[in-house]
């Protein structure tokens, strides 16, 4: 790095951080370091206060005039929503996830029934690719959606126990890592020593194990039946197949050769 900045050698104590490698994600951009040195670049490490109708003014009340001004913003790191989500006894989630955003395994919150993440909280590895990651909790979500129709279920949201206790796992968890360090990334919403809400509390692969099925038992259900009888989606007893004649409802029962495997499952279960 030293060598990359050669040129400028007073660049170093300006861009070495104080925390350790990862503690913030890296972004080596080659050929970063080398523009530094060029004689048209300056570093300017100082708060922008405002801009004029001609340039910027930093906090030390220098204006540079300028020709064009790009805006790096970034990511909703803090991850709280710009529009109000409301969920039980009118809670919004904006004020839920404040100071940190709160979730069960990066899929859902307590208190707010039938809304699920993608990418939300604590939700992706931080290893492993974004496709996949997306695609597994997609899988994750599909299997609560067909029990949702199938069982006839109004609503559904993880409980509270559960969810303190992921939250007690990965805090846990983020304590024996360099992201707790003193550092402000996406992970911990820009705040040094925030709460960890950026990476799921293991590897890509340890998550994709983890959401292959989901723990029926960790979530709060409520029936559309109006009497409140869990089982009311058992319907009259009997399947829609049942009430066609002329149906097959013994497909199970056919020599090898008839079975067509891929209709097999749909016809016996239908």
């Amino acid at each position: 790095m030293a060598d990359r900045v050669k040129d400028k050698p007073e660049l170093i104590d300006q861009l070495i951080p104080d925390f350790p490698p990862l503690c913030r994600r890296l972004t080596p951009g080659p050929g970063y370091l080398e523009a530094l040195t060029k004689s048209n670049v300056s570093y300017i490490t100082t708060p922008i206060s405002h801009f004029t109708k001609t340039g910027i003014v930093t906090a030390d009340d220098v204006e540079r005039d300028v020709d064009a001004v790009i805006c790096s913003t970034g990511a909703n790191i803090d991850m709280r929503p710009p529009f109000p989500v409301i969920g039980r006894d009118g809670k919004n989630l904006y004020d839920a996830w404040t100071p940190d955003p709160i979730t069960y395994i990066g899929i859902a919150t307590p208190s707010f029934p039938n809304l699920l993440f993608l990418g939300g909280p604590n939700a992706a590895g931080y290893s492993g690719t974004v496709p996949n990651n997306a695609e597994t909790q997609i899988t994750y979500i599909a299997k609560l959606l067909r029990k949702v129709g199938r069982e006839g279920i109004k609503t559904f949201a993880p409980s509270q126990a559960a969810t303190d206790d992921f939250m007690e796992y990965s805090d846990t968890f983020f304590a024996k890592t360099v992201w707790t360090d003193n550092c402000s990334s996406w992970a911990n919403g820009g705040r040094p020593g925030g709460r960890i809400h950026g990476h799921w509390a293991g590897s890509a692969s340890h998550v994709n194990f983890i959401r292959k099925d989901p723990r029926w038992e960790d979530f709060e259900w409520t029936s559309k039946s109006e009497t409140g009888n869990r089982f009311a989606w058992f319907g009259n007893g009997w399947t829609e197949k049942e009430s066609v004649e002329g149906r097959d409802v013994v497909a199970y029962i056919k020599r090898p050769d008839q079975i067509d495997l891929r209709t097999f499952h749909e016809e016996w279960f239908e």
